[in-house]
Parts: C-alpha cells; structure tokens; sequence
C-alpha cells in the first residue's frame, strides 16, 4: 500500500502470538552421582540465559522439570558460590514467569529466600560472582518477588541479615548508583509492602538515623 493510499476503515487483525518455551533437556541433578562442578556451571550459565529471555507468555509446562531440579539441595546447597549464585539467578526467574502464582511450597520457598539473602548479603565483598548477584537483585526489586514473604511465618528474621548488609554496604559509598538503587526499593517494599518491621528491624533503621545525625 502506497503512503498517500486511505487505510482500510476496517481494523487489522494481527494473530495472536504463539507461547514461547523452554528448550532445555540436560538434566540438572543426578541420582547416583553428582555433576562436576564446571559441567554444572556450564549447564546453569546456559540455564540461565535462557530464562531471562523468556517472558510470561511462556509454556509452564516446560518449566516444570527445571523448576523442580532447581530446589534440590544437590544445587540449592551447593558448596560452590558461582553455582549458588546462578542457581539464585534461575530461581527468581522461574517465580518470575509464574507470577503472580508460585509453583513452590512454602518450606521450599523459605530455603529459596534464604539463598537469595545470602546471595544479597555478598555486596560489598570482591567476588568474580557480581554480575550474578546484581542480576538477582534487579529481577527481584522489578518483580517484587519479596511480597511472597507476606506468607511466610518470621519473614522479618530471614530477611534481617540481608538488610544489615545493606545498610553496611551504602554507608560506605562503594557501590554503584543503580545497586544502591535497587537495595533501597527493596527496602521500601520490605517496609511498606510486606511490613517487616519488628523490633530488631525498627532499631536497625533507628541506628541508621543516629549515624546520619552524627555526619552532618
């Protein structure tokens, strides 16, 4: 159709877009023997950039066997960082295209939150693991992932190292602006949205003020 040509007055259809999946058939954990530690990392790195391609219009159903892998202790407690760290990465990927359902129990969810939190509590230290670090706590500031503690019996106790490190980390002005950022949004939503503020919380915030006070 010419530039200068009348649209026809009836609206275009476009087709509806098809649901994307999941392509990935490796296995993640093994029953007799465990993987080596850099065939599983190349496994997870290749897991990883997969899932943050994805969007919700995704096929659930591929994600059904990866989802179940990635809480197994055999990776979940993994004494490995860098495997701890993308397994983290996934993880929250995984929630994010479920959402706003979660396909975890709440026991399994509090062990993935307590990897997450001490996955968050590394910033500020030197580790070849950043970029990971930085990816799990952009995708859980955007997706909100911390309102499913709202569920979650002593939220605020799993969630309290975490936001020491926080504090501890911005005091020192080292990070970049975008980190700093993402930490305080999740601090908002801890605060605002899921209401954590018992006791050790409110005095945590508290000591905060006080060294604020004492700077200027």
């Amino acid at each position: 159709m010419d530039i200068d040509e009348p649209m026809d007055s009836q609206a275009t259809e476009f087709p509806e877009s098809q649901p994307s999946s999941l392509t990935f058939s490796q296995s993640l954990v093994r029953t007799s023997k465990p993987l080596k530690v850099g065939e599983l990392t190349a496994l997870l790195k290749n897991l990883h950039e997969k899932l943050k391609e994805l969007d919700q219009n995704v096929e659930q159903d591929s994600l059904a066997t990866v989802s179940e892998e990635l809480v197994h202790k055999q990776l979940i407690k993994n004494n490995n960082k860098t495997i701890r760290a993308l397994v983290a990465c996934c993880l929250a990927d995984i929630i994010r295209l479920h959402a706003p359902t979660c396909p975890y129990t709440m026991d399994q969810l509090r062990s993935i939150f307590t990897l997450f939190v001490d996955q968050l509590s590394q910033f500020g230290t030197e580790t070849p693991d950043f970029q990971y670090h930085f990816y799990l706590l952009e995708n859980l500031q955007s997706v909100k992932t911390f309102l499913l503690l709202n569920e979650m019996d002593n939220a605020d106790e799993l969630v309290l190292p975490m936001i020491e490190n926080f504090f501890k980390v911005t005091e020192k002005a080292t990070l970049a602006r975008n980190v700093e950022l993402c930490m305080t949004d999740v601090l908002i939503q801890l605060i605002e949205d899921v209401r954590i503020l018992g006791p050790e919380l409110t005095e945590l915030i508290l000591e905060q003020f006080d060294k604020f006070e004492k700077v200027i």
